[in-house]
């Protein structure tokens, strides 16, 4: 019986631990822990802080207005590049090689982020 308890003891701060490292790690001081690589390293110069006229990512408001117009005129925007009033975008943030899908997806991404990067700084 004692033997049990221990191993039950065990277990429960073995998890207690886990949870904890999850919860840290969803919360990191870094907002780019949980972005996709590719924004980080090709959106987030931009649309972290609205450089250019760029929706700043999970600013919903910011979003809503581009989205407005309909998704397949903001992903050709990300796609072709845009330069108008509002601001100006590279043609895939001037990297030729990502596919139109891989800019689409991060286009996505940046509309539905839970956050904005840099709001508090």
């Amino acid at each position: 019986m004692i033997i049990r308890s221990r191993l039950r003891i065990k277990r429960s701060i073995y998890f207690i631990a886990i949870a904890a490292l999850a919860l840290l790690t969803a919360c990191s001081a870094d907002p780019e822990a949980n972005a996709p690589q590719l924004y980080v390293n090709s959106c987030s110069w931009c649309h972290n802080e609205g450089t250019g006229g760029a929706p700043v990512t999970g600013d919903k408001e910011d979003w809503e207005r581009r989205t407005a117009k309909g998704m397949a005129k903001v992903y050709a925007n990300a796609i072709d590049g845009f330069e108008g009033a509002t601001g100006i975008m590279p043609a895939k943030a001037s990297r030729p090689e990502l596919t139109d899908q891989e800019v689409k997806d991060l286009v996505d991404w940046m509309v539905q982020a839970p956050y904005q990067p840099y709001a508090d700084q």
